[in-house]
């Protein structure tokens, strides 16, 4: 039963932190140039789930669950801004 709790989490984390990814590098695209704008989003979205995620997910080590999701999305931003 925990395996399915922490597979529940890891789909809502992934959905959070897409969002998020996607909002913040539009909103910081238009200021700062892509490439920046996806290093300041990865660092944000960093910096939010370090201090928040301790007191929303269950799993021992909450880090292992939106590192590499976020991580995921910083490296296809860094690929789709190279194409352009």
């Amino acid at each position: 039963m925990k395996i399915l709790i922490y597979f529940v989490e890891w789909i809502f984390a992934f959905f959070i932190i897409w969002g998020l990814n996607y909002s913040l590098n539009n909103i910081l695209k238009r200021k700062i140039s892509p490439v920046m704008a996806s290093i300041f989003t990865f660092i944000i979205i960093g910096l939010f789930c370090f201090f928040v995620s301790p007191y929303l997910i269950t799993f021992t080590y909450p880090s292992l669950v939106y590192l590499p999701i976020a991580f995921f999305f910083f490296v296809i931003t860094l690929i789709k801004v190279a194409k352009v």
